[in-house]
């Protein structure tokens, strides 16, 4: 047989192959296992493997991860501590950015979902990178946002609608009034939440989308928040400070007609 057609008809059947390709039993136990270092391994078999059933299969473990750094928060031990450093500095940072890419190549809207809901700082490329993906994350972030949820969860949440906003402010995309509102209302409502640490976070949010409404309630947190730091700490009302600093913010946008 002519050779030519000997490595055409090899590199169908390889083509052939990886579309089709399934995991196999020991990975899918290595994907469900208990220990994270064997899940681990998983991940390095599967990382280069983009069908369908690996990525969705990478989807899974994601969202696994952030169910265990979720419940690790709420026992008050967090992640890092539960299961080291190299579990949230590299596992899953890792596992992160794989998904990230295999999203921005394939779109599984599902993978999105479960992106927005994994661990990152809420000032970082990746929390601004999720702003831009539009309309279809508020929901979500929204539900994150809320009473009820852990404080990494509500932080993220107001932080990335906040980015949205401002994204769509400078980009000149109308948000859909309904879903202006509700965002405007989470703001507001962590505004007046118990936890300084929220209120915090909503007037940071207010700082980067709110506007001209938004002044008389920031002046009057800038005014009389009670958060401040604790003793022997000299007294430094933390949230009044970052109002003044929001009020700062929304006059400049004001004054320049932003």
């Amino acid at each position: 047989m002519n050779r030519p057609i000997v490595i055409s008809l090899f590199l169908l059947c390889a083509a052939i192959f990886c579309v089709g390709q399934t995991i196999d039993a020991h990975t899918n136990a290595e994907l469900h296992a208990q220990n994270w270092e064997v899940r681990a391994i998983a991940l390095r078999k599967l990382r280069g493997i983009h069908t369908p059933e690996a990525r969705h299969a990478l989807i899974d473990l994601l969202d696994l991860e952030n169910r265990n750094i979720d419940s690790a928060y709420r026992e008050g031990i967090g992640a890092e501590y539960q299961y080291g450093e190299d579990y949230t500095g590299g596992y899953v940072t890792d596992l992160q950015q794989v998904v990230t890419d295999n999203y921005k190549q394939y779109k599984d809207p599902e993978a999105l979902h479960v992106l927005i809901e994994t661990s990152y700082n809420p000032g970082s490329e990746f929390a601004y990178w999720l702003a831009e993906q539009g309309p279809q994350i508020v929901p979500e972030l929204l539900r994150m946002a809320g009473p009820g949820n852990s404080f990494p969860e509500r932080d993220s949440g107001l932080a990335v609608l906040a980015h949205f906003v401002r994204y769509c402010r400078e980009h000149n995309q109308p948000i859909p009034s309904t879903m202006s509102l509700q965002i405007h209302s989470a703001f507001v409502r962590a505004a007046r939440d118990k936890d300084g640490g929220i209120r915090m976070d909503a007037v940071d949010a207010l700082g980067e989308a709110g506007d001209a409404r938004d002044l008389p309630m920031l002046e009057k947190i800038a005014s009389a928040d009670p958060a401040k730091l604790p003793p022997p700490m000299k007294p430094i009302y933390t949230v009044r400070k970052e109002a003044k600093k929001a009020i700062s913010q929304i006059q400049k946008r004001l004054a320049n007609n932003e």
